[in-house]
This record gives C-alpha cells, sequence and structure tokens, in this order.
C-alpha cells in the first residue's frame, strides 16, 4: 500500500511528501547531514519525480534541507561553529530591527506581540516542539516586518529558518528548551513595550541574543 496515493491533486501530493519526509526528519530517520536519495525516496512514497522535488524545494524553502548544486539535497545541518556565526549576524541585524521597531510599533502591534509570546507559553507547556518552534519564529518574523525595512527583514529570513530548523531537530529529546527560552523572548518583549531609547534598547537586545546563543550552544 503506498503511502502517498497518486490520483490527488499535484498541489495536495507535493504537501503530504513534504509532510512525510519532514517528520522522518524529525522522528530521527532521516539525520542531520545525510543525503536524500531521489530513487529511494520515489520508490519509498511511490510518486514521480517532478512533486519531488517541488516538496524539496518547499522543505529548503522552510530550512529541513539544503540543495547543492551538481551534489543533491541534504537534511539541515550545522557546526557549533557555524550557529555561533548565525547568533552573531543575527544579534547586530535583529537588534537593529527592534530598535526600528520600538519607533513604529503601534499599541494593536504590541498585543499582537503580546498573543503571540502567549502562544509560545502554551504550547511550551503542552510539550508540542513543532508548534513551540512555528510560534517562536512567528514572534521574530513579526519584530522584523514591525522594522519597516524590507532588507533587513529578507536577510534575517535568509538567515534564520534553517537554524530554527535544525534546532528543532536537535532538541526533539530535550523539550525543556522551550520553557529555558521563553524568558529571553519576553525580555525583548518588554524592551518593545517600555519604548525607551532605540540605542540602548538595540544594546540590550544584541547582549539577549548573545545570551540566547550561549544558551543554545549547550543543548546542542
Amino acid at each position: 500500500m503506498p503511502i502517498i496515493e497518486m490520483d490527488i491533486e499535484p498541489e495536495v501530493l507535493k504537501d503530504k511528501i513534504f509532510l512525510a519526509i519532514r517528520d522522518a526528519i524529525l522522528r530521527g530517520e532521516l539525520q542531520p547531514g545525510e543525503k536524500l536519495v531521489e530513487i529511494d525516496l520515489m520508490q519509498g512514497l511511490e510518486v514521480s519525480r517532478p512533486p519531488l522535488r517541488d516538496a524539496f524545494w518547499l522543505l529548503e524553502k522552510q530550512g529541513y534541507v539544503r540543495m547543492i548544486p551538481n551534489k543533491g539535497t541534504f537534511v539541515i545541518d550545522l557546526s557549533r561553529d557555524q550557529i555561533g556565526e548565525v547568533y552573531a549576524i543575527r544579534g547586530v541585524l535583529e537588534a537593529w530591527a527592534v530598535a526600528l521597531a520600538i519607533r513604529r510599533a503601534k499599541p494593536r502591534d504590541l498585543r499582537d506581540l503580546r498573543m503571540q509570546f502567549r502562544r509560545m507559553e502554551q504550547t511550551a507547556n503542552e510539550g508540542d516542539l513543532l508548534s513551540n518552534f512555528k510560534s517562536d519564529l512567528e514572534f521574530h518574523q513579526k519584530i522584523w516586518r514591525l522594522s519597516g525595512n524590507a532588507k533587513l527583514e529578507e536577510v534575517l529570513n535568509n538567515i534564520c529558518p534553517s537554524l530554527f530548523t535544525y534546532l528543532l531537530i536537535k532538541y526533539q529529546g530535550n523539550p525543556t528548551v522551550m520553557r529555558a527560552g521563553l524568558g529571553h523572548h519576553l525580555d525583548i518583549l518588554r524592551l518593545l513595550e517600555s519604548k525607551k531609547d532605540p540605542a540602548e534598547v538595540e544594546r540590550l537586545v544584541r547582549a539577549n541574543i548573545q545570551r540566547l546563543g550561549e544558551m543554545t550552544a549547550k543543548f546542542v
């Protein structure tokens, strides 16, 4: 019996392949750095190459895999040094984004961020790691968008999702990290709500993200 029926619409088929591979990654059946062999997946899922390639593109967009020309598609893998580099860049850019956002955020924007933080708390309390990481990323993306700088938002959206996804994979056996990171997010939220001097906020957020990176290094 095939895992995926072939008489469904192509878009739905792509999504089903995406979910099958994503779940295999999250269950640890596909390890970080492992190459995804197209012919094996085509046979195992009983699908053709075009929808599989579409699913690969979606997996890469969400940070689960990396497609390397002339080499293949690989489950995302980051060294400790690479994680440190991402946090270093993110600390500078996200601190700037928060400093810009504090000038532009309206009361309804801050309410939305507060609600997003509550979703993070709820998913952490429920032990729902996937939903927690989704809420976590959305929390940051809302701030990046509030900066009003489209290029800054684009750069952060390019460098951060793969980090979030890799950490999601690595944290599967240690869900306590969900609660460990809540305080860092609450600090950022309170800084936004405080309407302090943007330069001071930028300094504090950069230090906050540096501490978050140091905490992360202990878990990976």
